[in-house]
This record gives structure tokens, sequence and C-alpha cells, in this order.
């Protein structure tokens, strides 16, 4: 009898369920830019058309593994962003993140899918999207990050 109330918390507890979300704490970054579409951070980060020099920024990104949200914070810049995302989970602690947001580039803005490389082993997280209206795909590759998991 003492051990009922153990097994109706556990129960509890589990039908609650737990989150597992990874945030990452990008505090510089640099734009690679490719001509044509790719999906494939390296090969972009192996031989870029153009990129810029490396610059400090201050933001947040928080993935929600099982609620498949991602929010967006910028400290410098005063923002914060939700998105409803698709996860594909690679394994091995790989994942890629994939929703569609309004990016202000060369052109008007223009709403473009992005995508997201994580790998939570290796501790990287590569920024990546195709802009159809000049036919080049930019990256923002890991710079210096702070990633952490929790559950």
């Amino acid at each position: 009898m003492k051990k009922l109330p153990l097994v109706l918390v556990a129960l509890l507890i589990g039908a609650v369920g737990f989150s597992q979300k990874i945030k990452v704490t990008c505090h510089d970054t640099q734009i690679l830019r490719k001509n044509g579409y790719h999906t494939n951070p390296d090969t972009i980060l192996i031989s870029p058309d153009f990129k810029t020099s490396v610059t400090v920024a201050d933001c947040d990104y928080v993935i929600d593994l099982q609620n498949k949200t991602l929010k967006f914070m910028s400290r410098s810049s005063h923002r914060s962003r939700n998105y409803d995302v698709h996860i594909d989970d690679k394994g091995n602690g790989k994942y890629v993140v994939i929703y569609k947001a309004c990016i202000y580039g060369d052109h008007n803005p223009e709403r473009v899918t992005v995508n997201i490389h994580i790998n939570t082993v290796e501790k990287t997280f590569n920024f990546l999207y195709y802009n159809q209206y000049v036919d080049r795909t930019a990256m923002y590759p890991t710079g210096t990050i702070t990633m952490n998991i929790t559950i």
C-alpha cells in the first residue's frame, strides 16, 4: 500500500512526458554563399563562391524535438520568433530542422525553406537556405557556439 503513491507519481510523470530541447547560443557568425542549389553544408564549406568576415552574433535557437518547434531570440535586435518545424532525426545525435522563414537579402523579403544541420556529438550547427531568385545557397556555418541539451 505504501508503494501505491510512488507508482501513481511515476505514472503521472510518464503521462506528462518529457521534451528534449537543444539550445544553441551563437556568439559569432559568418555567411558563405555558393551558386546553385545545395543541401550538404560540407559542399559549401569546402569551396564557397563568396564569404564574409566573422561578425559578432548574440542569439539563441531553442529546438524542441518533441513538440517540433523552434524559437529564435536575438538580444542585439530585440527580436524573437517562433516556428513550427519538421525534424529529420538522422541518428547518432544528428538532426536536420526544416522550416519556412522570411529572409532579407539581395532582393525583397523572400519566404524560403531553411535547413539547420545539428550534430549534438560534435557540437556543430549549420544554417542554410536556397535563394531561387539569384540561384544561390547561403550558409551560416558553426562559429563560436554553446550547445545545451535538456530532457
